[in-house]
């Protein structure tokens, strides 16, 4: 049997801290980071590097596609969200962005470690080159996150949560 995890008295109101004017603007932008960071991680594995052969370096970056995609789905339902949001919409949308963004920094942090320790082992007898641009690609996504983090930090500051407020 399927449940609801929210019950009636924990639901809340989110009010974002914008009109809607600018949640527009918003929309778009967190669209916008949601596709920079997948294509940073796609633009990564297209790097074809000596390391791409081995488990413990694509592994991380495999488990990197689901907080990508999940990245993706906040965005968009962060888009047919309103100025208030209910808890459910709220944690669809905008906690699913910041969680997910948090596991893509993660898993491209381990992702990095894993390829320099490969590179530590295996240095003398890879293409040193190709795996330094697949480094790259890890800093650069993790940048693009971190841009990201310090938007919806600056964005999402001002939410104010309304105790037992209906939504229209």
């Amino acid at each position: 049997m399927l449940r609801n995890k929210y019950k009636q008295e924990d639901i809340q109101t989110y009010v974002l801290p914008f009109d809607e004017k600018a949640k527009k603007k918003t929309n778009w932008i967190t669209i916008g980071f949601a596709l920079l960071m997948a294509v940073a991680q796609i633009g990564i594995g297209l790097v074809n590097q000596d390391s791409s052969r081995t488990f413990w370096i694509v592994y991380p970056y495999l488990f990197m596609f689901l907080p990508t995609a999940f990245m993706i789905v906040g965005a968009v339902s962060y888009m047919d969200a309103g100025i208030s949001m209910p808890t459910p919409q709220y944690d669809g949308s905008i906690r699913r962005m910041h969680r997910s963004a948090l596991g893509i920094l993660a898993m491209d942090g381990i992702s990095a470690v894993c390829d320099v320790i490969y590179i530590v082992i295996y240095h003398s007898r890879i293409r040193i080159g190709a795996e330094l641009v697949y480094l790259l690609g890890h800093l650069v996504l993790a940048a693009v996150v971190i841009a990201y983090a310090k938007y919806y930090d600056h964005i999402f500051a001002g939410i104010r949560v309304e105790e037992g407020k209906e939504i229209q």
